[in-house]
């Protein structure tokens, strides 16, 4: 059950919860996301400007992955297809992707804007 925070990026739904999230692809695969537990994990939020708030990082993360999917007119996120089973996609591009995840949400954090905030305070795409 969420907690009350559902995310809808082009149809792509990411339910936030206290142990992780749920991310829902257009086509109805599933993917279950919890922060690692161990200090790569713990570094690299860290060195993303969440501190130790693994959980923020993994809810931002994830969602992040679908909204900039979204925002680029893609179907789906080609990394969260890969996690949840379709064929491992283009190496390089995944990369750039995953990339780009990583420096939209440090850079939010560095300007201080709440990205769970600014996407349960909007309506569903």
């Amino acid at each position: 059950m969420s907690d009350g925070r559902l995310l809808n990026f082009g149809g792509t739904i990411v339910e936030l919860h206290d142990w992780g999230c749920v991310t829902t692809l257009p086509n109805g695969r599933v993917i279950h996301a919890a922060p690692q537990l161990g200090p790569d994990y713990l570094r690299t939020a860290q060195l993303h400007g969440y501190g130790a708030d693994v959980m923020a990082m993994c809810h931002e993360h994830d969602a992040m992955h679908a909204a900039l999917a979204a925002f680029l007119g893609l179907t789906v996120s080609p990394v969260l297809s890969t996690v949840a089973g379709a064929p491992v996609g283009d190496a390089v591009e995944h990369g750039l992707e995953e990339d780009a995840v990583l420096a939209v949400t440090r850079w939010a954090r560095s300007i201080g804007v709440d990205l769970t905030a600014l996407w349960v305070g909007r309506p569903a795409a």
